[in-house]
């Protein structure tokens, strides 16, 4: 009988955990669904979503590094709490939130909450990969290898943040000045040796990543208003000499930054710090920080150039075409008459000019060329082209070329200007524009429904599309 009832209970515990288990995979099923729906629409077609996918890989590369190279112990060992951590690190702390709150409040009209969530993601993320690399991993592996000397410890740390800087070089591949990549690398190596400092007396790898990426955060946000990354152009004598003065001065406030962490490790054979200097020396580095970055010289926007573009809705059914053609042909025909006859249009008054171009790909040099084929001439329009078109629009043509990833040239031409001069030609490379724009994913043209007017699409991996308008401007589309 007793059997019976202890059977009994079991099935009940068996159809219980059954009910359980099923509610629980439900949950995590509905939470899959929103989770991709989040990812598909807040990561992938928001601004800093390809980015965060990027970090996310390498995130889990280096979590597979410290791993393998038996690294595990940065997660285990003994460490001081997150919030104490955090307040040994105060001076950053109180100057990023300072430059957020400044930030803030001058894009405060122009947020987008969702673009701002991503930014907070790919930031963490930026510090979480970064500080796994460069203290978890290469501090760590530099202190196991040398003696516990402070002498050798302190070279542990400058060997890392060195590293930790020189990453940055590779800045200069994503349109980044030299000269600007330059003093970014100093401004990390130094950056670094702060981290390292606040790492080795705290040994939590989390508030490093907290400090590393709630900075990233502070100093980005006041562009996440824009639709892509700002860049910088040719740098006049003037903002050379700023760079270099500001540079100084970034590095000076580092300095002491490092000067007054390395006080409070157990590294320094002398007496801790006075009061007054505790508080005296991060009111230096805050002032010297914020006092280089709200100078700039005349001319600096200019030089750092942010595009922002409006949005329009494109109206009406529309149809959009992705080309995938080797050359386009234009044809013009325009009548002139004689000289002192009468513009009747009768025959004899009339002489008909005819004129044909190509736009076309050089198989041998990959460059996009445009060709006058009633004199031979040619012109070279971009080198090494992702993809081009030719629009024929009536009264106008419009040339674009996807000259990278995140660039086109743009022209809107008028027929009745076209001639057989030979500085006609340069005349349409001069008149290219350039636009730096998200990832593009393909170019084409989109058409209204009953019009034969074909304008210049550009879709990318963020929004389905950007178009430019009859004027030749280019707009984000409205529907997205």
């Amino acid at each position: 009988m007793e059997e019976k009832l202890e059977n009994k209970k079991k099935a009940r515990k068996i159809g219980w955990y059954f009910v359980k288990m099923f509610f629980v995979f439900m949950l995590i099923f509905i939470f899959q669904q929103l989770g991709m729906t989040i990812l598909y629409n807040n990561f992938e077609h928001l601004r800093y979503g390809e980015e965060i996918i990027v970090e996310s890989i390498w995130a889990v590369l280096m979590l597979m590094v410290l791993l393998l190279y038996k690294n595990s112990y940065v997660f285990t060992q003994k460490r001081d709490k997150f919030l104490d951590s955090l307040k040994i690190a105060w001076p950053i702390m109180v100057l990023s939130l300072i430059i957020l709150v400044v930030s803030f409040i001058e894009i405060i009209d122009s947020v987008n909450i969702p673009v701002v969530l991503n930014l907070a993601i790919y930031c963490l993320l930026i510090g979480l990969v970064e500080e796994f690399l460069c203290r978890g991993w290469l501090l760590n592996e530099f202190l196991e290898r040398f003696s516990n000397s402070k002498k050798n410890i302190i070279i542990s740390i400058v060997l890392s943040s060195l590293v930790f800087g020189f990453i940055h070089i590779f800045n200069v591949f994503t349109g980044q000045s030299l000269l600007d990549t330059l003093a970014q690398i100093a401004n990390a190596t130094l950056a670094g040796v702060g981290f390292a400092l606040v790492y080795y007396k705290t040994k939590n790898i989390w508030s490093v990543v907290f400090l590393h990426g709630f900075w990233d955060f502070s100093v980005m946000i006041g562009e996440s208003i824009y639709l892509t990354d700002c860049y910088n152009t040719k740098p006049t004598s003037e903002i050379v000499l700023y760079t270099i003065i500001i540079s100084i001065g970034f590095v000076l406030a580092e300095l002491v930054y490092c000067y007054w962490l390395f006080k409070q490790t157990d590294l320094n054979s002398n007496k801790q710090m006075t009061k007054i200097s505790y508080y005296v020396l991060p009111i230096i580095y805050i002032i010297l920080y914020l006092g280089c970055g709200f100078f700039t010289p005349n001319g600096y926007d200019d030089y750092y150039v942010c595009p922002e573009y409006d949005y329009k809705l494109f109206e009406g059914d529309n149809t959009v075409l992705y080309y995938n053609i080797s050359k386009y042909n234009l044809e013009y025909k325009r009548s002139i008459y004689n000289e002192g006859s009468i513009q009747d249009n009768s025959s004899n008054n009339v002489k008909v000019e005819t004129y044909n171009f190509e736009l076309y790909e050089n198989s041998d040099t990959k460059n996009i060329e445009f060709k006058n084929f009633n004199t031979n001439d040619i012109v070279v329009l971009s080198n090494l082209a992702t993809g081009f078109l030719l629009l024929d629009n009536g009264s106008t043509f419009v040339i674009l070329i996807q000259s990278d990833y995140n660039k086109v040239l743009y022209g809107l031409y008028d027929k009745t200007k076209i001639n057989n001069n030979g500085s006609y030609l340069n005349s349409i490379k001069d008149n290219l524009k350039e636009y730096v724009v998200p990832s593009i994913s393909a170019i084409g043209a989109t058409k209204r429904i009953n019009s034969d007017y074909a304008y210049a699409t550009i879709r990318t991996n963020i929004y389905d599309r950007l178009y430019f308008d009859e004027l030749g401007n280019l707009y984000f589309d409205g529907n997205k």
